[in-house]
């Protein structure tokens, strides 16, 4: 489904999209807007708490080898190692999990850009890890790449169509989860053709 609200009001398990370094430092703004969906996810989900989000984010990384780590003085600000893109970390409880997704390239100027070309595969691994440990429970995905992240070869709309097309790819092999939401932000339905989405949904 497609609806317009609040991701954090979904009582579902969350994807969220991070960075290859998984930054979580809100603080002035400086790395990660406080604005953006994964600052919002730092008040609602950990209640502010920065460094019990980067402990759960050790535990569940612990599994994967960074592809390079940078120095300080190329990165002044922040973490240093990088992990591929789709790298997902899973935090949180069973009953509401949080995919962290990696699908932005976090540059050594702090600024994300996360590659249309990947996106594709930064949703198969998402769906992957969601088979894995979601445990067929529904999911909330918001517009991953539509804000800061700078996807600007794809519109709102096409974006909406890529996590439709990738979710329904990767069903045909096994069932992720009985029910996918992806959420709207309200202020973005102006920007989006509900009647053409509809018509699109019911070619799937």
């Amino acid at each position: 489904s497609i609806l317009l609200g609040d991701l954090f009001d979904q009582e579902t398990h969350l994807a969220i999209g991070f960075s290859d370094t998984f930054d979580t430092s809100i603080a002035d703004d400086r790395i990660i807007h406080s604005s953006s969906v994964q600052g919002q996810a730092l008040r609602h989900l950990f209640a502010g708490d920065q460094h019990r989000l980067d402990e759960e984010l050790v535990v569940a990384l612990a599994a994967f080898s960074p592809v390079r780590v940078e120095s300080r003085r190329e990165k002044p600000y922040g973490k240093l190692a990088r992990y591929p893109l789709g790298t997902v970390a899973v935090l949180g409880e069973p009953r509401r999990l949080i995919f962290a997704v990696a699908y932005g390239l976090m540059g050594n100027d702090l600024v994300v850009r996360a590659p249309v070309e990947d996106l594709w595969y930064c949703y198969a691994r998402l769906w992957e890890a969601v088979y894995r440990r979601g445990q067929r429970g529904a999911l909330s995905v918001p517009l991953m790449g539509s804000g800061l992240a700078r996807v600007d070869s794809l519109d709102r709309e096409n974006l909406i169509r890529l996590i439709l097309l990738s979710f329904v790819a990767y069903s045909r092999h096994r069932l992720i989860c009985h029910e996918l939401r992806i959420v709207i932000f309200p202020d973005d339905i102006g920007r989006i053709d509900a009647a053409g989405l509809k018509s699109f949904l019911l070619t799937l």
